[in-house]
């Protein structure tokens, strides 16, 4: 159906032998003269019972029936009219475009990385380890070694050798003095010795003094970030077993591993 061209924003409507329908031109803000750029056309069928509305003019007959479908095509018509984009002045144009997922999803942190093996174990993973089960008192002994070594800004082999070298001295139990079976007056977590300068009792036997007093020895060996783990922890500990801290590697990587999750 060809309408014909009306004033800006005038509704027509019309009887059709189908029932009524509702034009509304819509124009392109910025042309002069104005222009049509589309037409919105909605039709309402005709009701198969009429209802009676005597004395009132013939064109509002079906105002019951109609009333709601205009108004909502209306509204629909002048919306478009006023939201829709349009060529010509940069000044009158809207965007429309909806906001894209992106710009409202929130940030997502991606969490800590965990140390790699490349970093646990550098010179590869050896052979003839040992192993146990450790207790939770063992792992929270690990875990305050782990932490002195961040505090220090030391890296994470630095943390598998620590943790090696108090498997080894102590199974990661915070030892005090053992009586006759004592090793002279080593104790702590990595049986360090109070006549040999490591600190007071009270000292080596606390986590975080006795695992940085041992960072702060292995720190001061040159190259100790590439020698074979049980290399650099004797040069620390001066053992009478300087080559025991080996079989311990692969579990101080994995109890790193553990404790940093």
């Amino acid at each position: 159906m060809t309408l014909p061209a009306r004033e800006p924003g005038r509704l027509e409507c019309r009887r059709d032998p189908i029932g009524y329908t509702l034009s509304a031109p819509v124009y392109q803000r910025g042309a002069d003269p104005p222009r049509a750029r589309q037409t919105w056309v909605a039709a309402v069928p005709r009701p198969s019972h009429i209802p009676s509305n005597k004395g009132h003019p013939p064109m509002t007959k079906f105002a019951t029936y109609t009333r709601t479908a205009l108004l909502a095509t209306a509204g629909l018509a002048l919306a478009a009219g006023l939201t829709s984009p349009v060529t010509g002045d940069p000044a009158t144009t809207h965007n429309t475009t909806a906001p894209s997922v992106a710009q409202s999803a929130p940030a997502i942190i991606p969490a800590a990385d965990k140390p790699t093996v490349e970093q646990l174990m550098p010179l590869g993973e050896p052979t003839n380890q040992s192993s146990f089960t450790p207790s939770g008192e063992q792992l929270d002994n690990a875990r305050k070694i782990v932490d002195a070594g961040k505090d220090m800004d030391l890296p994470p082999r630095a943390w598998t050798i620590a943790i090696a070298t108090a498997l080894q001295e102590s199974k990661l139990e915070n030892l005090g003095h053992l009586g006759e079976r004592n090793d002279h007056d080593s104790q702590g977590l990595f049986q360090q010795r109070p006549s040999s300068g490591w600190g007071t009792v009270a000292q080596i036997t606390d986590p975080d003094y006795s695992s940085k007093a041992f960072y702060n020895g292995l720190t001061q060996v040159d190259g100790w970030e590439e020698m074979p783990l049980t290399v650099a922890a004797q040069t620390v500990q001066v053992s009478a077993f300087p080559n025991h801290y080996a079989q311990w590697e692969k579990m101080a990587a994995d109890i790193v591993t553990d404790v940093t999750e």
